[in-house]
């Protein structure tokens, strides 16, 4: 009989007040409630400074970044990605115009071309704006959350906290004023942190309908614990890289011999990095059923992914990105093993 593959946390109700330890990652002081309203005060930030009529964001993004971007009069120009993630310069050179804001985005922890994009940043007087939250910030030789002018992340993608998102200001130009405000943890971080825990969270998340463009500059900060958390803690980065690294390896070993493709990214040339997920694409919906179907029978959490905003045009796309499948790399697993 074929053995049923389990890929399911347990739940620790309490990993998310306790501390985490012998570390060595510890947050910034700069902790806001989310990546979408990290964004949000980052554009604030530079339009004090900026008379900024337009920010360039990939088309292959998620609908949530752009509840960051709505509270603004801007033109929101999409810009195309290839299939190694990075984005189309050659297409940008053709209608990027000057002193406009540049979203660009580490996909899944995997670090862009930055070297390009700094060209591109010169040549264009852009500012730009690294979107990490699919990672945590690395200062090392894999940098991450240093590149742009400023930089965000989503904390709860990888660490067991309810919310906090960390901004970098990476250019002596601008300075954030901080004042820190406690505040306690609401519905929607509650059934967004259990979901994956427990089925009836899930459903909850799923038929959820609130607006959270209007609700983003209700509360700036993390609730109290997660921010206690960050503040306090040195979180295991070498251990999450090195788990999360290696089980991003092991669905690229076992899923290279499937009906799934795969992104055009140098595994050899990730020498660090904690990735968010493995991704890969499929042709058709009917294969995302398929796969999603086998998740549910195995017990794996296969994420579709984005959910594009309503005014994307999804004709535009490469067909790459168009049926986009996440398999998880969670640390508390060892995938290899799992799947052996």
């Amino acid at each position: 009989m074929k053995r049923k593959i389990t890929i399911q946390p347990k739940l620790k109700i309490f990993d998310i007040f306790k501390s985490i330890d012998n570390g060595t990652y510890k947050c910034s002081k700069y902790i806001y409630k989310s990546g979408r309203f990290s964004l949000y005060k980052i554009i604030k930030i530079i339009q004090s400074k900026k008379n900024i009529k337009k920010i360039y964001i990939p088309n292959f993004i998620c609908r949530e970044v752009l509840e960051g971007i709505s509270a603004f009069k801007l033109d929101i120009i999409f810009y195309n990605v290839n299939r190694d993630l990075y984005p189309d310069f050659s297409a940008l050179r053709n209608h990027m115009c000057n002193n406009s804001l540049f979203l660009v985005v580490n996909y899944f922890g995997i670090r862009s071309n930055w070297d390009e994009i700094n060209k591109l940043k010169f040549e264009y007087n852009l500012t730009v704006i690294e979107d990490n939250s699919h990672s945590l910030t690395i200062e090392s030789q894999y940098e991450l959350g240093v590149n742009g002018d400023f930089s965000f992340n989503s904390l709860r993608k990888i660490i067991p906290v309810l919310s906090g998102s960390e901004i970098l200001v990476n250019n002596s130009d601008y300075s954030i004023n901080y004042n820190y405000k406690k505040r306690f943890i609401d519905k929607n971080e509650f059934i967004y942190y259990f979901r994956r825990y427990l089925s009836i969270f899930s459903f909850l998340r799923n038929k959820s309908t609130k607006n959270h463009s209007k609700e983003i500059v209700k509360s700036e900060y993390a609730d109290m614990f997660s921010y206690n958390m960050t503040q306090s803690n040195k979180y295991p980065l070498d251990t999450l890289q090195q788990k999360r690294m290696s089980n991003f390896k092991s669905w690229n070993m076992y899923l290279k011999n499937k009906d799934i493709a795969f992104f055009d990214i140098d595994l050899s040339s990730l020498s660090k990095f904690v990735p968010y997920a493995f991704p890969c694409y499929v042709e058709d919906e009917y294969s995302v059923d398929k796969w999603m179907k086998w998740g549910k029978i195995h017990n794996i959490s296969i994420i579709k992914w984005p959910k594009f905003p309503s005014n994307i045009d999804l004709d535009s796309l490469n067909p790459c990105f168009k049926h986009v499948l996440l398999f998880p790399v969670n640390h508390e697993f060892d995938i290899s093993e799992i799947l052996n």
